[in-house]
């Protein structure tokens, strides 16, 4: 056995991104978290971070499988949960989000303790205007003016 294997009983971290179901009513989001929570500390995780669900549009329509009926959802609430687990539990996990009528799509990942959540990006409006302002405020560069006159006297005596 190398020593880049895992064994079955170490802790590895996860992080599970979720889309539950724009059919949720928004007093009922918290049930659903209390729900995925208890399923992961039931299987001996500690919880490390997380970020509740907000209801946002999706890129593109998602089909799912309600009962007899393909629905379509064009917006759901999307969270995440990062957590420690020993690999052998991972797999009830799975079940449980595949069984769960109200979660629309998920995404399981082994990843690093350490926080990498950056935030919510500026909008790019707002970056323009902060290099705009960055450019007007860079000092005038007179070497560029004289590097001119170097090569403009060079043309004319050519």
């Amino acid at each position: 056995m190398s020593s880049d294997t895992i064994k079955n009983d170490e802790l590895r971290i996860y992080e599970v991104g979720y889309l539950f179901v724009p059919s949720v009513p928004q007093e009922r989001i918290g049930e659903e978290i209390a729900a995925l929570t208890e399923q992961i500390t039931n299987k001996g995780a500690s919880i490390l971070a997380h970020e509740d669900p907000e209801l946002r549009p999706l890129a593109y329509t998602i089909l799912k499988k309600v009962g007899a009926v393909n629905e379509r959802f064009n917006q759901a609430y999307f969270g995440w949960v990062k957590f420690e687990m020993e690999p052998a539990q991972i797999d009830a996990i799975k079940k449980w989000m595949d069984e769960n009528s109200n979660v629309l799509r998920y995404l399981l990942t082994t990843t690093v303790r350490e926080n990498t959540y950056l935030g919510k990006k500026s909008s790019p409006v707002i970056a323009k205007e902060e290099a705009v302002e960055a450019v007007a405020e860079a000092p005038k560069v007179e070497a560029a003016v004289e590097g001119d006159k170097v090569i403009e006297d060079t043309a004319k005596s050519a």
